[in-house]
């Protein structure tokens, strides 16, 4: 059974406009929400809207907006009749508009997260209109806009599922930096606590499956990762010293790492977290120190290592000699250069892939490099902790659960081999 829309209703116009909500972390109690001098005013009316049965009680509904009502009357005594005058409530393409600003906004620079939110506007325009407020989308315009994306995806020959959680997830997130920045009401664009759960559920029944979908997570044999290991240095200098430092480890975190990040007397390598993903300090193993010294001291980076004491060790942009198979940073260019981008990094890997002829798999990439490590890791008895270190993960539970192998048969050898010896069958 789907938990019930959260009601809510306006009063007035902005910036003086007041809303009614029940408050689904509240137990439904209702509250008032208006600004004032810049900020979010909440007021509880300490009564819920709902009765026992989860139905809406049509007095109390009737009372709450008559609350909103006279909170609006409050809000607007004394303000001239032309301050009164209602403004233009933010489109679904001006909130896109103000997230992408280079000066204000939650995206400012291009990159491949931009870009995947760029694409949920296109979504969000094309099933509810680049027009329709933020303010006027409701959980029915969520659940028609995931349902409807759903089967645009499932027709594209998509799984459909992962796609269409992305979909909601970045607009909810536009949606709540609108909220914070106080560009549309508190009550705008709000999802049910619950939402990803009726997602999935309407996955299921649209779909007519039986089980939500295990998400791909291909990997290489520890062969063929050590066949692109040795491969890497014949491709680019760049993708060489990333796959030295941080097979194991997130490419997008590594590729903006610095010189003063690796510690050659400590033999350490720190890789900086961002965001909710956790950074680490890396003990690098001989063969890793090998492949830092050369790049720095003899490789592509022995002319920014002379200037400079800390420089980009994967900088961005063309380098001199880097066709001929010996790139090497130009202090004028690469000096104060930023990353290099991870797209380039996986032509690289393309290229490492075809030079020890491992075939395509779409969604492996350096990934592949990481869960192929894990399953090795696993199979040679490593504790939960030093796999957690091992790929920097904030917990055990990542490489434990989701990086390795489901179908790894060394576990189910040893588990046929236990069930030989608990039940005597060695004796017969």
């Amino acid at each position: 059974m789907k938990r019930p829309e959260v009601w809510s209703k306006s009063v007035g116009f902005l910036p003086h406009k007041v809303s009614v909500y029940e408050n689904a972390e509240r137990k439904g109690v209702l509250y008032l929400a208006w600004r004032k001098d810049g900020n979010w005013k909440r007021r509880s009316l300490q009564r819920p809207l709902r009765n026992d049965r989860g139905t809406i009680d049509k007095a109390t509904a009737t009372w709450a907006i008559q609350q909103a009502e006279q909170q609006y009357a409050r809000n607007v005594a004394g303000v001239p009749e032309s301050e009164r005058a209602p403004q233009k409530a933010l489109t679904i393409a001006e909130g896109f508009a103000r997230a992408f600003d280079p000066r204000e906004g939650k995206y400012p620079t291009d990159s491949r997260h931009r870009r995947e939110v760029e694409r949920s506007r296109d979504v969000a325009i094309e099933y509810w209109g680049a027009e329709m407020a933020w303010a006027d989308v409701k959980g029915r315009d969520l659940r028609r806009l995931w349902r409807a994306r759903i089967d645009e995806l499932r027709k594209a020959g998509e799984v459909g599922l992962r796609g269409a959680e992305v979909t909601v997830a970045r607009i909810l997130a536009v949606a709540q930096w609108l909220r914070d920045e106080e560009l549309i009401p508190a009550t705008a664009c709000i999802a049910s606590r619950a939402w990803k759960g009726d997602l999935r559920a309407d996955w299921l029944a649209l779909t007519e499956e039986r089980k939500l979908p295990e998400p791909a997570r291909p990997r290489y044999t520890i062969e063929e990762s050590r066949g692109i290991l040795r491969a890497a240095h014949e491709i680019d200098g760049r993708y060489a010293l990333l796959i030295a430092l941080g097979a194991e480890l997130r490419g997008g975190q590594v590729v903006r790492a610095r010189r003063t990040d690796l510690d050659f007397d400590h033999a350490t390598f720190t890789v900086w977290g961002r965001g909710h993903k956790k950074g680490e300090v890396v003990k690098l193993t001989p063969g890793q120190m090998r492949a830092a010294r050369e790049a720095i001291e003899t490789g592509y980076l022995r002319d920014l290592e002379k200037k400079s004491a800390d420089y980009p060790l994967f900088p961005a942009g063309q380098m001199p000699g880097g066709r001929s198979g010996k790139p090497l940073a130009t202090v004028e260019r690469h000096l104060n250069a930023g990353p290099m981008d991870v797209g380039a990094m996986r032509d690289f890997h393309r290229e490492a892939e075809k030079k020890v002829g491992i075939e395509y798999i779409k969604g492996r990439s350096l990934y592949g490099l990481r869960r192929a490590a894990v399953d090795e890791a696993k199979a040679l008895g490593a504790s939960r902790e030093g796999l957690q270190r091992l790929g920097g993960w904030s917990d055990t539970q990542m490489p434990d659960r989701i990086y390795a192998d489901q179908e790894a048969d060394y576990a189910r050898t040893e588990a046929r081999e236990l069930k030989i010896k608990i039940r005597g069958e060695e004796t017969e």
